[in-house]
């Protein structure tokens, strides 16, 4: 085990878990209060869900240099990930919506993420970029569709954060990605229907799956 990667992975899981917990404390204002992101004030709720965060960012990225699964840069890139899918989970469950500005702060963390792979690691540009647009627009473009004939399946937040997903992990890993996540999607709008707790028109939020997906792929090392 390296010592520097678990130094990087505890900075960067405190970093990102800071940063979720301002953007929750904003997200979840009410309409007329103040709404500064910086704000100091202590927001029970948003503390809570910073520190669940941190903490499945530190098994997360333990767990990777434990068993030696993958490189720096991409242990990196899965924490990145993982946080925006984890913030975009909350606020899809509670507000049936993903913000693009979390969106425009997960393609913040792929330029970052590509640069590293790139300048650092010494990936080739060319096969790096290939595999990534591949993994966007292919898994991107299918949902997209998917949302098009259907009414209520998808909403374009969903298609906007599988684009990202696929840039970050490529085809193969999105696509697998994408398979878990409609397998207990589907699983769990089933059992909520024989409960009758909601009905074929009710929109069931997507990300939460997403997240779940990706933690599952991750464990299991696909």
């Amino acid at each position: 085990m390296s010592y520097l990667d678990v130094v990087l992975t505890v900075v960067l899981t405190t970093f990102l878990a800071v940063l979720g917990y301002f953007f929750l404390n904003y997200t979840f204002k009410e309409e007329g209060e103040d709404k500064k992101f910086l704000d100091l004030k202590l927001n029970k709720k948003a503390l809570v869900a910073a520190g669940i965060f941190f903490g499945i960012g530190i098994l997360t990225g333990l767990f990777e240099i434990y068993h030696e699964k993958a490189a720096t840069v991409i242990i990196m890139s899965y924490i990145m990930l993982l946080s925006v899918l984890y913030l975009a989970a909350i606020v899809d469950f509670k507000k049936s919506i993903i913000p693009n500005s979390l969106i425009i702060a997960g393609l913040v963390m792929y330029v970052v993420f590509a640069l590293l792979s790139i300048l650092v690691v010494g990936a080739d540009a060319k096969s790096f970029l290939l595999i990534s647009l591949a993994g966007g627009l292919i898994i991107g473009g299918l949902l997209l569709l998917v949302m098009l004939v259907s009414k209520n399946a998808l909403g374009m937040g969903d298609v906007k954060l599988f684009f990202l997903v696929g840039l970050m992990l490529g085809l193969k890993n999105c696509y697998e990605v994408l398979l878990i996540s409609m397998v207990i999607m589907a699983l769990t709008a089933i059992v909520l229907l024989l409960l009758k707790k909601v009905d074929r028109k009710t929109a069931v939020p997507m990300a939460p799956f997403m997240a779940i997906g990706f933690a599952i792929c991750l464990a299991l090392g696909m």
